[in-house]
Formats: C-alpha cells, sequence, structure tokens
C-alpha cells in the first residue's frame, strides 16, 4: 500500500506533464525557454528540499510577463502549486520518469539531465491546458539553474 501511495503522485506528476508537452509541440520552439546546458553537481540527499526552495524562489520571474485571456498572470505562491519533483537519473529509468528524461535529452545531453530534476507546477490563475507546466533543473557551485521550462 505504502508503495502505491508513493508511485501514485509521478503517475499523475507524467501525465500532466505529458499534456504540457504536447501543449507545446502545437506551438513553435519560442514559446518554451531554454537556457544553455549547465555543468551540474551530483546532487545530495537534501536536494529536493533546496530545488523547492529556489523554484518558488525563481518562478516569479521565469514566467513574468505570461498573459492569459489578455490580461497578465500573477505568480506568488498563491496563483500556482508545485505537483512533484522528480530526478532524470538513469540508467535504469523507472517508466514514470521515462517520458521526462526523453524531453530532457531534446535539450541537454545525458551528462547534464543524469545530474538534473523535473519539477511540475500547475498554474491556477492560467487556462488548461496551458496552466500545466514543466522545468527541468540542476543543481550549480551558484545553486539551482532552471535550464528549460514550457
Amino acid at each position: 500500500m505504502r508503495r502505491l501511495l508513493v508511485i501514485a503522485p509521478f503517475v499523475l506528476f507524467i501525465a500532466i506533464a505529458s499534456t504540457a508537452w504536447a501543449r507545446d509541440a502545437e506551438h513553435s520552439a519560442s514559446t518554451s525557454h531554454r537556457a544553455s546546458c549547465p555543468a551540474g553537481l551530483p546532487t545530495s540527499t537534501y536536494a529536493p528540499d533546496s530545488l523547492v526552495k529556489a523554484a518558488r524562489q525563481q518562478l516569479p520571474r521565469l514566467y513574468a510577463g505570461l498573459m492569459d485571456g489578455g490580461q497578465p498572470v500573477p505568480i506568488n505562491p498563491k496563483t500556482y502549486e508545485i505537483i512533484g519533483i522528480v530526478r532524470l537519473l538513469g540508467p535504469p529509468v523507472p517508466a514514470f520518469v521515462a517520458p521526462l528524461r526523453k524531453e530532457a535529452l531534446k535539450v541537454c545531453p545525458s551528462r547534464v539531465v543524469d545530474r538534473s530534476w523535473a519539477v511540475s507546477v500547475d498554474l491556477a490563475r492560467v487556462q488548461l491546458p496551458a496552466s500545466h507546466r514543466v522545468l527541468f533543473a540542476s543543481q550549480t557551485r551558484s545553486g539551482w539553474v532552471f535550464w528549460y521550462h514550457s
């Protein structure tokens, strides 16, 4: 039963991430935002805590200027929810991580993806399916770098 409770959020995470990728595929490459591939550090067991903290700090900057229905969308803790995070390390790659890793490998090489994490975010004030977003991040000497966000 405990295993089901751990796996279920990741299945939801993949479903949401797939929706975001399908939406991105309909638009040109200019609608997604990519940074250069960072030289990530090996992550520690405390990485998830620091990653969530960094995501909360950087989300307003990453989505600055986001519009929905011609209106600006405020990005603050009341208008988004971090649904889940997962490490992209492989191989072997668990089935629920494979689609995320595949998308990340389209942007950066495996040496970067192996040291990266995926973050699923729901922007509550944006209409579906655009509300489901995915970010890829790596921890560097200067902190977390979000090298892709949909």
